[in-house]
């Protein structure tokens, strides 16, 4: 029993370095592309859909759940820990 929970802990362990990774990526693209293409992105119709995503994301990094996370230790990961949430309000 332990040995199998060792197991999927160690597993989940690598899909979150995957996501976090993917989530570095993609809010290091989205900046660039809103600092340098500003344009598409302030039309009346695509504004309020990237508000939506940018709620969804800030709630993800900086939501309720998020207090209820226990890590006894960091991650360490490509792009670092708390550097998304900067990106995604500045």
């Amino acid at each position: 029993m332990q040995e199998s929970r060792l197991h999927q802990l160690m597993e989940d362990e690598r899909q979150c370095r995957s996501y976090l990774t993917l989530t570095t990526e993609t809010l290091s693209t989205f900046h660039y592309l809103t600092a340098e293409v500003k344009e598409p992105f302030l039309r009346p119709d695509i504004c309020s859909r990237v508000a939506v995503m940018l709620n969804f994301n800030l709630q993800q990094l900086c939501g309720p759940k998020c207090r209820d996370l226990k890590v006894s230790g960091t991650l360490t990961w490509k792009g670092g820990g708390g550097k998304q949430h900067t990106d995604v309000s500045s």
